[in-house]
């Protein structure tokens, strides 16, 4: 079982989760009995930024989220490229 522990990302990973559901119109405690979890253990786990991979997995396919892990690198390159506003610059083929 993996378990993610204690830390701000993983908080505020959760929060955005729950949020999404809020704005979807699924309650917290709606959430929680469709991932099969208490309300309670769901409440816990935003506050102290604890939950199971499973159970963060469950979460985002109530929602039709995905959950992906992305190198560091590659989203500061994409961060530079939206700042300089080339990220959806696209070369035309050349007609040679």
């Amino acid at each position: 079982r993996v378990l993610f522990r204690s830390m701000k990302s993983v908080q505020a990973l959760i929060i955005k989760v729950t949020d999404s559901a809020k704005d979807n119109g699924i309650s917290q405690r709606e959430l929680a009995k469709r991932v099969g979890i208490t309300p309670e253990n769901l409440s816990r786990a935003k506050k102290k930024g604890e939950i199971s991979a499973s159970t963060l997995q469950a979460m985002a396919e109530v929602l039709d989220m995905e959950l992906t892990l992305t190198a560091r690198e590659t989203m500061k390159k994409g961060k530079e490229a939206v700042q300089r506003g080339t990220l959806f610059n696209l070369k035309k083929p050349s007609m040679d």
